[in-house]
């Protein structure tokens, strides 16, 4: 194989994971509900570190949705970002699936489509 080939096979999983942090941002502007933000941050964080997003741009990706937040319900602090900023490391890489679902209040694309494939 390749050293091309090999690159290609290597940055796609991790190409992978920056799609997946971007749907899921994008969802917790429109499905996360006010009992859930904080705990969507906390996701994020933790997909923002498997996908190795820089930390800055998940710190103004929060300060975004802190805007948003405090547009459609009750006050959503700023120091909220820093406490939710926490959960961006090493430990993140151990996170399941289901475990980001529970914090996002909302389930993710791909299971309603395999539940509609069985």
């Amino acid at each position: 194989m390749a050293k091309e080939e090999k690159r290609k096979l290597k940055n796609k999983p991790q190409n992978d994971l920056k799609k997946f942090y971007t749907y899921s941002l994008k969802r917790v502007y429109k499905k996360t509900e006010e009992g859930n933000r904080y705990r969507s941050l906390v996701a994020l964080a933790m997909i923002g570190y498997k996908a190795r997003i820089p930390k800055e741009i998940l710190q103004k990706d929060f300060e975004e949705l802190v805007k948003h937040f405090n547009k459609i319900g009750s006050v959503f602090h700023q120091k909220e970002i820093k406490k939710a900023l926490r959960a961006y490391n090493s430990k993140a890489e151990k996170t399941r699936s289901e475990v980001l679902e529970e914090y996002f209040g909302w389930e993710f694309e791909r299971w309603r489509a395999k539940a509609k494939a069985n």
